[in-house]
């Protein structure tokens, strides 16, 4: 009897008892599976058990759950029933198909068939019954696929191509044994599998739920097995293939990857953390002292991103992200929520693992088959199979792996960039003071990307050492103790890597403080840059920021060459480990012979540990570095918190007795010490409701502090503050909106058309809208730039108004105005008849002629309240405050800008835009002649109605009304300027040098394979069979030789790295330094329209990549390029054939690439592009924290947050997936390679040597990863370099006239002490803030004598400010026309030639994060004369206050001067103007933030120490003009007036004369 009779006939009778019964043959039989010549086969039992009870057992163990899940989703009606039907139909005709089988087996029982094959069709029948009910209820539950169907179709297919083979040999070598209708049966069986397989591969989504939702996420529509290859993300990557991919084209995220889905649950985690946290430091604390450490009475949790882990403050010195205190732990939180998440994904990756070990079992049998010539064919083929399915398996295992683990990376990204942007908002005072912008930019732009890059390649470390163990494992099985020698070797390279590794980690650490430095220096910058470009600072803050990125580049290339010398020694690990591996066992003994099986076989598995070992370099790098981010950040997210409970906020009660604002022996302090000297003392008064109450102060008395203590915003030490109601804020620092003004004026509040008017007619906006070109949807610039200071006050005001609340805090709101419109906004905002006529208002105030109409006044003095009273009844004390009303009753004050008045006498008008940057776009971006110049007669009922009419104007066309365009991204490949501008940046010489090592270091590596092919087969030895040498002799020299090429080999490796690591930080250096120059050198007119977050972005995230990846990215590129060519020279020496696949395979790659890279450069364009809105709004909102905790509107600013993210998130997730689908794609393409190798291989049999054999499979294993490595390092470097195209783009960007050469560059300097008298020359000049602007000054010609004193006046868009930046300065270049100063042309001068010769004291108050000294002398003119800066202190009355600091000149002001007060940042701008003694001094409005007092001896300064000098002053208050030489009235940009005041205002139809009029001054 045949073997072979056991696979078709089965054969009850021969057994009486047990399984053999059942079955009727044995389950296996490795005779007739591996042993016979015509192929492989499977007994009958193994047929009707194995091949039918897969599936079956797949269903019914799975079906439960997959019910119970169906159970819980809600049934969808009115669907598609088309797809649907036809699977019920397919599943009936199975069904009657397997009923049939089912009775003839039950019939015939007793004869062929046996017990197992009628369970085999009655489980079978059962099975597909169960599919029928299980497909309905996934149409009603609109489940768009079926993982547990579609795996059980799949596994039915398998098993049914198995039988049907069986089937159809058994009818063709024994139809005796076989039945034809069995056959017949089984291929339909087969046939409407594979039709359920197929309508498995269709997703069940209707057209009309599609049409509902088009931007949904295309992965939830997506049929399983599109899933599992990627297929969804096709229809998008083929639209970036055929044009540039736009935001439109993005689709939606989905419900599980969005923030708030992961924000409630990690805020819950962190708050347990912190418990747990705080509970072992309470338990600690016992310890230590012996005594019980209770939290202390009263202490309650806040919210889960609240107080920090003690409840002491950081010193205000320290930075918060450096301070080295013990915190909750980020990781533990992060491994909680996202750990089965990765946990899950990295079990497919040791799938994958495990499928890596298929490669050296078949080589070593496909090497032994290609020696034997008496093994079957069909061996070989199966092998070649059995390599491609392998491969394929892996691909799956793989992708599904990188696809989960980037997912929960992008979810933590998205969770701590929100968790960042909320704890900010939180943050106490003390806290906020130690952390700068530039510091929390770096947490967002660096930190949270390094820890979501870690989880995306975190999988190495469970991969790695699975794979080095199982490698270790079966390198045993082949070469036995000699594997111990390898081991050795790698346990030697342990403790030099270890110290490599903890020195890496120290300078990850510092590199992160010098990168937080370096971003704040830049913020600064950035914020204060119109004056650094004033007073010609440029260079000082150019070198500032280089010197901190000198040594940021010195501690980059020491970790740089520390990552060199790391990867060397995991380069060389794996050769030494095999070379030492091989000595020892062919040292071992004489019979140890190295066969080319047992070679190859052992090089395959050191190829497999040499992936590990290559890529432990940088996941202990990724580690290292994350884990100081993961510190930093958990440092950050436990500091400590604004105390909610220093302000008890009630809604106000039915009582009208209760007071509105209680404050009950008050102790506030800005200092963690606690020190008076930075608070308010003994605070007791209250508020009444519905009372106006004003504050009033020297500078530095407190004032703003006290607006702070109600706010929360200043520690409460103690004592009691009650709120009763909601707040709004109007802080002395405008804080505007990046949005339309009235977006700026709504905020947070519904919109109320009536109530809008109202306000904005109150608030003396309307003739403003009427003059904006987009009407009340103009885009306000970022910090107001296209407002005048009164109408950034007027727009805060406004939002307050608007904004309805109970108590109203206001900050001077009416220092930045005139006079009239102070009035008419006091009248109809402020006072009793106003629209906060009932509620309780606050107002502290310079402006004494306000007083007699409040209800109350508190007088601060020593920082707490002196007085307290009435108007009347403080005068009738006859105190402080009594002596200071009668010291200033002779004055005729005038509290408010000429900046904003009226030509018209008695007008209760509003200002205009400033001709500055009200407009982007050339047509008509300013208001016209006949609205600039309107009838003097004009009343403010004509106000109001061409207000009404601006409110209800529409923007003009083509967006006319935004100022700040949308971030350009480029489209297409990245350009050949690109590369050539990165290769400049290296360097020609560095790149020949690291092309030339690459090269030298791969041909070592053939030809040491090469050499391990000779030596397996040992070609030395003679061919006539004298053995020369001997065999030892012989192995000598293999050993030798082998050795010597691995030295050179690691000669050249460590060359490369190290001269890629030197190149690559040049360029770092040379890129940034270049954009930073023209950033530095760029016109005002960029800084006008472009976010500072926008630059930011460039400085932050892009030069990270700059720095690092794209290091990484270039060495993974270059090592697999020249892998893929060793390899294909390799495989092609070795099978001439293979050149017919690699042709093909070569185009194939090139065409999946192409295809790619269309969708890939554009998307990380758009997700670079769509990163500088998170951090514009972040800054945003850190400059106006106060304003939006005042509000109450976190919540609100954390969802448009959490919606910016999101949007960027949404370019990730498509970046994703297009990755995945190349993977996916490109592995599959490996797999075929691979089988194309060993199907040549078999096919050439007898002509090819097992050696041979062996290093051609060997090289094909690589063709897999090397091929994709090379396809993806190739994308991901393109991508990549989109960053250097970004920092390019800035690089190109217009400047500036050149600072020290003249135009000509034949213009002589002017000496040393020019200008000498001061004359200054306006010959018909004109100029325009940006090309295709109008003109913001129109034909100026006048001239100002030396030392004279001019005045300047106009109401706003008059063009003031104009001439003093644009004209005197050159902030812009003339259009036509010039100014003279002594004789020089100034716009033939070197910019800084003229900047640094003049002194300005601007509107604007910019104090720069550092000491008082930096900030009197940021060039460093005065270095070693102190007594210069104290007497310039002394002269701006500054030296009392800077005496009192401990820490005197070194005092730090805090960042943008928070540690000052806005007055006192004014004195010390002019302290700066004091310094410099030029003999021209620029006044633009620079008492606005000071008293009465102070503005007087300001006053008295100027004109004493400037004595000689040529004044030039945008008038304030007209009083303080009014004995100057000269008074200058400009309108609409030209001259109407100019002549001496008394003049003028003899003259009573002159401008000048309305104007003191209306201020009572004549």
């Amino acid at each position: 009897m045949s073997p072979l009779d056991a696979v078709c006939k089965a054969q009850p009778e021969n057994y009486t008892t047990g399984f053999l019964l059942f079955c009727g043959s044995q389950f296996w039989d490795t005779n007739v599976t591996w042993y016979q010549p015509e192929g492989a086969f499977f007994t009958v039992c193994f047929q009707s058990t194995l091949l039918r009870w897969l599936p079956t057992a797949w269903l019914l163990c799975l079906a439960p759950a997959w019910l119970l899940h169906l159970s819980k989703q809600a049934t969808v009606r009115h669907r598609s029933q088309k797809l649907c039907a036809a699977k019920l139909a397919i599943s009936t005709c199975l069904l009657l198909l397997l009923a049939t089988d089912f009775a003839l087996c039950w019939m015939d029982h007793r004869g062929r068939c046996t017990q197992a094959a009628v369970l085999a069709a009655c489980l079978c029948l059962l099975t597909c019954l169960l599919t029928l009910p299980l497909i309905r209820l996934e149409h009603r539950k609109h489940a768009v696929s079926s993982p547990v169907l579609f795996i059980f179709w799949l596994l039915l297919f398998v098993c049914d191509c198995l039988l049907v083979y069986h089937a159809g040999f058994c009818r063709l070598q024994y139809p005796e044994l076989s039945s034809e209708f069995q056959l017949v049966s089984l291929s339909c069986q087969l046939a409407l599998t594979v039709c359920q397989l197929l309508l498995h591969c269709v997703p069940d989504y209707s057209r009309l739920a599609l049409r509902q939702a088009p931007s949904s996420s295309p992965e939830q529509r997506a049929s399983f097995p599109m899933r599992l290859t990627y297929w969804w993300a096709f229809p998008m990557m083929l639209t970036g293939w055929r044009r540039p991919l736009t935001a439109a084209d993005m689709f939606d995220l989905g419900a599980a990857n969005r923030v708030a889905t992961s924000e409630a649950r990690f805020d819950l985690l962190w708050l347990q953390e912190r418990r747990r946290f705080a509970d072992g430091q309470r338990r600690a604390a016992t310890f230590a002292n012996g005594v019980s450490a209770e939290p202390a009475a009263g202490a309650t949790e806040r919210s889960p991103l609240l107080a920090g882990a003690n409840g002491g403050s950081l010193p205000e010195a320290a930075s918060l992200l450096d301070a080295d205190r013990p915190h909750p732990s980020l990781t533990r939180v992060l491994a909680r929520q996202f750990g089965p998440q990765l946990a899950a994904a990295y079990a497919c990756k040791l799938v994958c693992d495990s499928l890596q070990f298929a490669s050296p079992a078949l080589i070593k049998h496909l090497v032994a088959f290609a020696d034997d010539p008496a093994a079957p064919a069909w061996r070989g083929w199966l092998y070649a199979a059995a390599f491609f399915l392998s491969a394929a398996l892996a691909a799956f295992f793989s992708q599904l792996m990188y696809f989960r683990s980037g997912v929960v990376a992008m979810r933590v990204r998205s969770l701590l960039t929100l968790a960042v942007y909320r704890k900010s908002l939180r943050l106490s005072c003390s806290a906020r003071r130690s952390t700068a912008l530039g510091q929390v930019v770096s947490l967002m732009a660096v930190d949270v990307q390094r820890i979501g890059d870690l989880l995306q390649t975190l999988w190495m470390a469970v991969s790695m050492p699975f794979l080095i163990a199982a490698a270790m494992a079966l390198l045993w099985q082949e070469l036995g103790p000699a594997v111990l020698g390898g081991l050795a070797v790698a346990l030697l390279l342990v403790p030099a890597n270890s110290a490599l590794a903890t020195a890496q980690k120290r300078l990850q650490v510092q590199q992160l403080k010098l990168k937080d430095a370096r971003l704040k220096l830049l913020g600064e910058l950035l914020s204060g840059i119109r004056m650094v470009k004033l007073f010609g600072w440029e260079p000082a803050f150019r070198t500032r920021v280089e010197a901190v990125r000198e040594v940021e580049l010195a501690n980059l290339k020491k970790s740089a060459y520390i990552n060199c010398f790391t990867i060397f020694t995991f380069t060389c690990a794996p050769y030494l480990i095999t070379l030492a591996t091989f000595s020892v066992f062919t040292l071992a003994s004489p019979d140890n012979l190295l066969t080319p099986a047992k070679a190859f076989t052992a090089l395959a598995l050191f190829n497999i540990l040499r992936a590990p070992m290559n890529l432990l370099p940088m996941i202990i790098s990724s580690i290292i570095t994350a884990a100081v981010s993961m510190r930093r950040l958990g440092r950050f997210l436990a500091a400590d918190e604004a105390d909610l409970s220093h302000v008890i906020q009630t809604l106000p009660g039915a009582d009208t007795a209760e007071p509105a604002v209680l404050v009950t022996d008050g102790h506030f302090s800005w200092s963690a010490a606690g020190e008076a000297a930075f608070g308010l003392n003994r605070l007791n008064f209250r508020l009444r409701r519905g009372s106006l109450t004003a504050v009033v102060g020297r500078v530095g008395s407190g004032k703003s502090s006290l607006l702070a203590a109600l706010t929360g915003e200043m520690p409460r030490l103690g004592g009691c503050v009650r709120l009763s109601g909601s707040t709004a804020l109007v802080s002395q620092q405008a804080w505007i909106q990046n949005a339309s003004l009235r977006q700026n004026i709504q905020f947070v509040s519904d919109w109320d058309p009536q109530r809008y008017r109202l306000v904005l007619e109150a608030c003396a906006l309307l003739p403003d809208i009427e003059a904006l070109p987009g009407g009340d949807l103009t885009e306000i610039g970022e910090k107001g730039i296209n407002l005048s200071g009164g109408q950034k006050q007027r727009v805060s005001l406004a939002r307050a108004v608007y904004h309805n609340a109970d108590i109203y805090l206001l900050d001077d709101p009416l220092s930045a105005v005139d006079s009239h419109v102070g009035r008419h906004i006091f009248e109809r905002v402020l006072g009793p008849q106003g629209l906060l006529a009932g509620r309780t208002r606050l107002l502290v105030t310079n402006g004494l002629h306000w007083l007699p109409q409040t209800d109350r006044i508190l007088v601060l003095d020593g920082r707490t309240v002196s007085e307290e009273g009435g108007y009347q009844e403080l005068l009738a004390k006859n105190g402080p405050f009594a002596q200071f009303v009668r010291l200033h009753a002779l004055e005729k004050e005038d509290s408010s800008s000429d900046d904003e008045a009226d030509n018209a006498a008695g007008a209760s008008s509003s200002s205009e835009p400033d001709a500055a940057v009200s407009q982007e776009l050339p047509e008509n971006p300013h208001p016209q002649p006949s609205v600039r110049r309107r009838s003097r007669a004009g009343s403010s009922g004509s106000a109001q109605k061409s207000g009404k009419e601006g409110t209800e104007r529409r923007p003009q066309p083509g967006g006319r009304h935004r100022l700040t365009g949308e971030e350009r991204a480029e489209t297409g490949r990245v350009k050949a300027s690109v590369y050539w501008a990165y290769l400049r940046a290296l360097s020609i010489g560095y790149a020949a040098a690291i092309l030339a090592l690459i090269s030298l270091y791969q041909t070592a590596s053939v030809l040491a394979n090469v050499w391990l092919a000779v030596w397996s087969e040992d070609r030395l030895k003679p061919a006539n069979g004298s053995d020369w040498d001997g065999a030892a002799g012989r192995r000598d020299v293999y050993l030798g030789v082998y050795g010597g090429i691995g030295v050179f080999q690691a000669g050249f490796g460590l060359g490369f790295a190290l001269t890629l690591a030197a190149a690559f930080v040049r360029s770092s250096r040379r890129l940034h330094a270049r954009m930073l120059a023209r950033i530095v050198r760029a016109p005002m007119s960029f800084f006008d329209v472009t976010p500072a977050g926008r630059v930011l972005n460039r400085f932050s995230r892009d030069v990270e990549v700059v720095d690092n990846l794209l290091r990484q990215k270039v060495r993974a590129f270059l090592q697999s390029l020249f892998n893929v060519v060793a390899t294909m020279v390799v495989i092609s020496a070795s099978t001439v054939w293979y050149l017919l696949v690699i042709v093909p395979l070569t185009c194939l790659y090139a065409g999946i690439q192409r295809f790619y890279l269309g969708s890939s450069r554009q998307l990380r364009r758009l997700e670079s592009v769509s990163r500088s809105p998170i951090y514009s709004h972040f800054a945003e909102t850190l400059a106006g924290d106060a304003c939006v905790r005042a509000f109450g509107v976190g919540d609100r600013f954390e969802a448009e947050c959490r919606r910016r993210v999101e949007a960027n998130q949404a370019f990730f997730f498509a970046l994703l997936a297009a990755g995945r689908w190349l993977g996916f794609h490109l592995e599959i393409c490996g797999a075929l390679a691979v089988l194309a190798a060993a199907l040549f291989t078999v096919a050439g049999r007898g002509a090819i040597s097992g050696g041979l054999v062996g290093l051609a499979i060997s090289y094909a294993l690589q063709v897999t990863s090397t091929l994709n490595l090379m396809i993806r390092t190739s994308s991901e470097l393109e991508t990549n370099l989109v960053s250097v195209e970004r920092i390019e783009e800035y690089t190109r960007i217009a400047e500036e006239a050149d600072w020290y050469v003249g135009q000509p560059p034949t213009e002589p300097p002017p000496p040393p002490d020019w200008p000498q008298h001061g004359a200054i020359e306006f010959q018909d000049f004109a100029v325009r803030y940006r090309d295709g602007l109008p003109l913001a000054l129109d034909g100026l010609t006048f001239s100002i004598r030396p030392g004279k004193k001019v005045g300047i006046v106009g109401r706003t868009g008059a063009g003031k400010s104009s001439l003093a930046g644009l004209a005197l300065f050159r902030l812009a270049e003339p259009a036509r026309g010039r100014v003279l100063i002594d004789g020089r042309d100034t716009g033939r001068l070197g910019l800084h030639w003229l900047r640094r010769r003049l002194s300005a004291l601007p509107q604007d108050a910019v104090v720069f994060g550092g000491s008082l000294r930096e900030n009197l002398d940021p060039l460093g003119e005065f270095r070693g004369d102190d007594a210069r800066l104290w007497r310039a202190l002394e002269l701006a009355h500054l030296r009392d206050f800077a005496a009192a600091l401990p820490a005197g000149l070194d005092h730090q002001c805090g960042e943008e001067g928070g540690g000052l007060s806005a007055g006192q940042r004014q004195l010390l701008c002019l302290a700066r103007a004091l310094l410099r003694r030029s003999s021209i001094l620029v006044l633009d409005e620079a008492t606005a933030s000071v008293d009465l007092a102070t503005d007087r001896l300001v006053q008295d300064t100027v004109r004493r120490e400037f004595a000689s000098a040529t004044v030039v002053a945008i008038a304030h208050r007209i009083s303080t003009v009014m004995d100057y030489d000269r008074i200058l009235v400009l309108d609409g940009g030209r001259v109407v007036e100019f002549a001496p005041p008394r003049e003028l205002l003899a003259d009573p139809s002159s401008a000048f004369h309305a104007m003191a009029r209306s201020a009572r001054l004549a």
